[in-house]
């Protein structure tokens, strides 16, 4: 499939073992590195949106201080596997579309197919996700690299998504058969 780049949202050390972050998360590390290793052996761009905040920053006011510019919080988690060519672009809210170099990125690379997945769904993955799907790429959401605080949250974020977009969720071994067409 041509065209096609892999979004990682928020893979980053606040989110695995942070202050901001749930149990839930270290079952979709094995899956994430299989994706990001897939796309690095196929040549697909690989992009890390990532929590990268300034104390200034609104959404501070809510969850309290995490994933500081130039931190620790705010590196991608260590068995990530990162390539010199992976673009990484800093948020500073929850869409990694608002405010970014992600779009014009997106546009530069000419794709039009977006593989999404990271932490979590209910915030951040589902209005990066939405913000994808209004600026007209075609998605993908790798479910066993995502998750959300709780089964329930994973649940009703999943049928929001579903109900306002039209990105088709997929299991690694699903998505990698349809890639292979």
């Amino acid at each position: 499939m041509k065209n096609i780049a892999f979004l990682v949202v928020d893979f980053v050390n606040e989110f695995i073992n942070g202050n901001v972050c749930s149990s839930r998360a270290k079952h979709c590390i094995k899956p994430a590195k299989e994706l990001v290793s897939y796309a690095h052996k196929h040549k697909i761009p690989v992009i890390f949106v990532n929590d990268m905040h300034d104390k200034k920053d609104k959404e501070l006011k809510i969850w309290g201080i995490h994933s500081l510019k130039n931190s620790n919080s705010s590196k991608i988690y260590k068995e990530i596997p990162v390539n010199k060519i992976d673009i990484i672009i800093p948020k500073h809210t929850y869409t990694g579309f608002y405010n970014t170099k992600l779009n014009s990125t997106l546009k530069k690379l000419k794709i039009n197919t977006l593989v999404i997945f990271g932490l979590y769904l209910n915030i951040c993955v589902k209005y990066t996700l939405v913000d994808a799907y209004l600026n007209g790429y075609k998605i993908y959401l790798a479910k066993d690299a995502t998750d959300a605080f709780t089964k329930e949250t994973y649940e009703q974020s999943s049928v929001e998504i579903k109900t306002i977009t039209d990105a088709k969720f997929v299991s690694n071994k699903q998505l990698f058969k349809e890639l292979e067409k």
